[in-house]
């Protein structure tokens, strides 16, 4: 039997009468009978419990998810990805002759056919970060080049602009723009109290005058009497003891069902099997420091006890509140990141900010399809007779497509 199916039948049946799996869990929690009203806490600590065997369904639906996205991505959508890979390939070779030999092309179509080939190389590079193709490493060379010469021509032409701080040090310069003031106003040279007039003239301007001598320590508060205010204490201190009583915690609770289930002391052979599996559960959890599934074993040994929550004092339940709310919060990040597991990295990038499923494998391929017959399409006119011709489409279309963007706001800067 599966471990996770000993957790659904094995605890919470400890008796045998299969009474513990047909009672709703009010009755459940107080031994078989009748519910009487539970305290604050007693109704919180039932909560949170329900909620991590509800968090813990979903993480496992989650998970196979994206496990069977990823076997359907590799069966269905990366075959499709390579094929556009390959096409793009052929596409940039044909692009590069005419790259080479921009007989018939204006300025701006050479810069256009430079911007496409660009473009291209970039989602070769994504998808095939070491390419082996002799051309296609040629041509990702050639481009490097050409940036670097680029940035070296805009470093010379920096170098030669006027300087906005005029002849000021570089150091002295970034001081003052550290105070608040304008260094264009200052130069070398200038006497201590040509100096003087003009950082009272900035200061003045700025109303600096208006605002309190940041010097002076701020007067003290004063305190009322009898009020005595202990010092704040210490996060890391308050996260350690918190991780200490954990660890008390789940020591605590396995040394106490450890007594009780330990299948040594069990005479009855059935009930021997099932302290068998129980214990082995019980080890494991203690190892991992799983106090929820700790707390499940001993709420099931309290009903096959016939006690109820009253037998956990109202500190015990405290204890074990504060944890299972940790518990939770852990649960619901490890359902938030598992599509960016290394386990699904090949898929993250299908991965919705919104969502914590993956999407359906029939719509990843509607929108990547379009992309494939367009580079089919292409490739056809750049190999056909009117090869020229089919070029200065594209580039007619490319120049068309960069002013309609220019045209439209960039709603990505609301994401950065």
């Amino acid at each position: 039997m599966a471990n996770s199916e000993r957790q659904a039948s094995l605890p919470l049946d400890l008796a045998g009468d299969g009474l513990a799996s047909a009672q709703p869990m009010s009755v459940r929690l107080t031994g078989g009978r009748p519910a009487h009203a539970l305290t604050r806490n007693q109704k919180k600590f039932s909560k949170l419990l329900k909620e991590i065997e509800t968090l813990r369904a979903r993480q496992q639906r989650v998970t196979t998810a994206w496990e069977t996205f990823l076997a359907d991505y590799l069966a269905h959508i990366h075959p499709e990805e390579q094929r556009q890979h390959e096409l793009r390939k052929t596409l940039v070779r044909h692009l590069a002759v005419h790259f080479h030999a921009p007989k018939g092309l204006g300025p701006r179509q050479r810069d256009a056919l430079t911007d496409i080939l660009e473009t291209q190389l970039f989602e070769i590079l994504q998808h095939e970060p070491r390419v082996d193709d002799p051309d296609i490493k040629k041509l990702i060379r050639h481009f490097d080049e050409r940036a670097q010469a680029a940035r070296a021509r805009d470093a010379d032409e920096h170098d030669d602009a006027p300087n906005p701080d005029g002849d000021l040090p570089p150091f002295l310069a970034e001081m003052i723009r550290d105070a608040g003031l304008d260094p264009a106003n200052f130069r070398a040279g200038m006497t201590p109290d040509e100096i003087q007039r003009e950082l009272e003239r900035q200061m003045e301007a700025d109303g600096f005058g208006d605002h309190p001598c940041f010097d002076e320590p701020p007067p003290p508060k004063r305190k009322r009497k009898g009020q005595n205010q202990p010092p704040a204490p210490d996060p890391q201190t308050l996260a350690r003891e918190a991780e200490e009583t954990r660890k008390r915690t789940v020591a605590t609770i396995y040394k106490q069902l450890a007594k009780v289930l330990h299948p040594d002391l069990e005479t009855d052979p059935a009930l021997r099997e099932q302290k068998h599996h129980l214990m082995q559960e019980l080890t494991t959890a203690y190892k991992q420091g799983d106090l929820h599934t700790l707390l499940r074993l001993e709420l099931a040994w309290i009903h096959r006890e016939e006690g109820d929550l009253d037998r956990l004092t109202d500190e015990k339940l405290a204890v074990y509140i504060t944890l299972l709310h940790e518990q939770i919060g852990d649960l619901h990040e490890e359902v938030a990141s598992i599509a960016h597991s290394p386990r699904f990295g090949a898929v993250a990038r299908f991965a919705d900010l919104f969502s914590d499923v993956p999407p359906r494998v029939e719509d990843v391929l509607e929108d990547i399809r379009p992309l494939t017959r367009s580079l089919q399409s292409t490739l056809a006119g750049l190999e056909s007779p009117d090869a020229r011709a089919e070029l200065r489409e594209i580039i007619k279309a490319h120049i068309a497509h960069q002013k309609a963007r220019s045209r439209l706001p960039d709603f990505r800067v609301i994401f950065d």
